[in-house]
């Protein structure tokens, strides 16, 4: 198989590419004793604290991280609209420089990375692998999806990228976030397709207390699967309705 086929598949099943790397961490990780953890313990040490409230302070963080992720996400969501954010080939129609796009230039990618974050915290140090690998993950597909809007923009897209970083903001890009804010807006669609996680933060305030990662897990469970639900049905109907992109496109990208 060739190797832009290769990653043409890769991006238009990045979602369960997605929830195939949280599944594999959390299943072999999870069920650890963190207690023994390195870095739990060096937090313990550098804080003062016993590991029960290392652990209590790792889930409200995580409960927090999660909030910041969902406000991001329905941000950048409501810009862009669930059609174009679930759907399965790359999206060239329109250049979003507004709102969120101020502070980086994919904001929904930049939200996951905060979200996984988060969810890595109570894990300890295996839970560091969670935000690798997506940021590997998602520099993969950033890279793939920019070659077609280069393509489709030319000029406005090279401006756009000398002004706002990829997925990690820059303090110029931080700077620009005062100037988003007065663009700081949500619709019914973006909420109700960017709502992730929230489910999950509840879940991190219930483990705060039992300090089981399974209680944060099943309680965050629902929210994730109806994303996973409603974005492979929008996917696949969008997906038979779009015109496909050719490999000589992709070539001379």
């Amino acid at each position: 198989m060739h190797f832009t086929s290769i990653r043409r598949i890769h991006f238009e099943t990045r979602m369960f590419a997605s929830l195939l790397i949280v599944a594999v961490v959390c299943l072999f990780f999870a069920a650890r004793d963190v207690t023994r953890d390195p870095l739990m313990q060096a937090v313990g040490q550098l804080t003062r604290l016993d590991h029960s409230n290392v652990l209590t302070i790792a889930y409200l963080v995580s409960a927090a991280l999660m909030l910041v992720a969902t406000l991001l996400r329905m941000w950048a969501g409501s810009q862009l609209t669930s059609d174009r954010v679930m759907a399965f080939p790359v999206q060239t129609d329109r250049l979003m420089t507004s709102g969120p796009y101020h502070l980086v230039r994919n904001p929904i990618y930049l939200a996951d990375l905060i979200a996984v974050a988060g969810a890595g915290l109570p894990l300890g140090l295996p839970g560091l692998l969670l935000p690798l690998l997506f940021f590997i993950h998602y520099s993969l597909l950033i890279r793939y999806e920019e070659r077609f809007l280069k393509q489709r923009h030319g000029r406005a897209f090279d401006d756009f990228t000398r002004r706002v970083p990829r997925i990690i903001p820059s303090l110029r890009s931080v700077r620009g976030l005062m100037q988003a804010s007065r663009e700081f807006s949500f619709t019914r669609d973006g909420i109700r397709h960017n709502a992730t996680y929230v489910m999950y933060i509840l879940g991190c305030v219930a483990a705060s207390r039992s300090h089981v990662f399974w209680h944060a897990a099943v309680i965050g469970l629902p929210t994730l699967l109806d994303w996973a639900f409603i974005h492979t049905k929008k996917g696949t109907f969008n997906f038979h309705r779009a015109q496909p992109l050719h490999l000589g496109e992709e070539h001379h990208a």
